[in-house]
């Protein structure tokens, strides 16, 4: 107790301006995401939830169950296009849901300055993986797929985005 009233009476010493700034340098380097970062961030997130719709929804003939059921639901209800309108949504869009649930404030509003960048990267690097896994991919069918992905993904994601950001400011 008489340390702290003996630091409470001493004279403040500040500590020298090199040593302020390599603390200031260093915080803020650990506080600054690169875009690199925050796009692998928000992919491995999309990833993860694309794996578990391959469980009940396949893409471009793709999975993990051989459940085609909705696949053909769709397809049968809404024809073709809007089917993979449908599969896009449903692979990618989901993601971005979640990816705007869990992602910090930040992270938040540096993906809100420019949505379509990421989120049709993620689009192509998805149909890129598709491609590579031996999946049956035609043009046409593809750009609905892209489509209905990077339009569900920036809708939903700036709609979590804002209900954060009102439920922050009450």
């Amino acid at each position: 107790m008489d340390e702290f009233k003996d630091f409470l009476n001493n004279e403040s010493v500040s500590p020298n301006k090199s040593l302020d700034e390599k603390v200031l340098n260093h915080v803020q380097r650990d506080l600054k995401i690169t875009p690199t970062q925050l796009f692998l961030k928000i992919f491995g997130i999309h990833t993860i939830v694309g794996l578990l719709t391959l469980l009940f929804c396949p893409q471009f003939e793709l999975s993990l169950t051989n459940n085609h059921e909705v696949f053909h639901f769709f397809h049968r209800t809404f024809g073709p296009y809007i089917c993979m309108m449908i599969c896009g949504v449903i692979f990618v869009g989901t993601g971005s849901l979640l990816v705007g649930g869990i992602i910090n404030f930040r992270d938040l509003s540096i993906i809100h300055k420019h949505p379509f960048l990421y989120f049709s990267g993620i689009t192509g690097f998805f149909i890129l993986g598709f491609i590579i896994f031996g999946a049956k991919i035609y043009l046409e069918s593809v750009l609905f797929w892209a489509l209905g992905s990077i339009l569900s993904s920036v809708i939903f994601f700036e709609c979590i985005r804002l209900i954060r950001k009102l439920n922050f400011q009450k």
